[in-house]
């Protein structure tokens, strides 16, 4: 009985600092899970007119679309602007926004992995967060992103 009063508490607590910080959970749970995070140093437009990712994977590896891999877009405090599912390979969505913030995060959530490990259910889990600088005074662009994921090490 004890077990399911801290895991209520625990509830709460998550639900509680979710609400208070603005952001919705899954950008809550990735940067609590060690996202990798990649801060550009070029500022890029607030005016993005389409936005472009590309991802590259190992040789013989795969995205797995039970786990829905996918992007969210997002700033401190705003919370979140647009979700998109992803593929291996380009990706491109028409975004026409004008972000209000100093800051963009772009937060892959990758689920991948080989058919042969797949069948085994051993895939591998990847959260990226994009830390984009956003500058008023540049024209509208479009935004182009490019992550490679690691070979795997055996």
């Amino acid at each position: 009985m004890k077990s399911l009063s801290w895991f209520k508490f625990l509830v709460v607590a998550i639900f509680v600092l979710v609400i208070n910080s603005g952001t919705s959970l899954p950008v809550v749970f990735a940067q609590r899970v060690g996202a990798e995070k990649i801060t550009l140093d070029t500022p890029h437009s607030y005016n993005i007119r389409k936005f472009n990712l590309t991802i590259n994977l190992p040789s013989g590896y795969q995205l797995v679309n039970i786990a829905d891999p996918h992007v969210l877009l997002h700033t401190k405090g705003s919370g979140l602007l647009r979700q998109f599912s992803l593929t291996a390979g380009k990706n491109s969505f028409v975004l026409n926004e004008r972000v209000d913030a100093n800051i963009l995060y772009a937060e892959l959530m990758l689920y991948y992995c080989t058919p042969k490990q797949q069948q085994k259910g051993i895939c591998i889990t990847k959260n990226v967060i994009f830390e984009i600088p956003l500058d008023t005074k540049l024209k509208p662009a479009n935004l182009d992103l490019s992550y490679t994921i690691p070979e795997a090490k055996e």
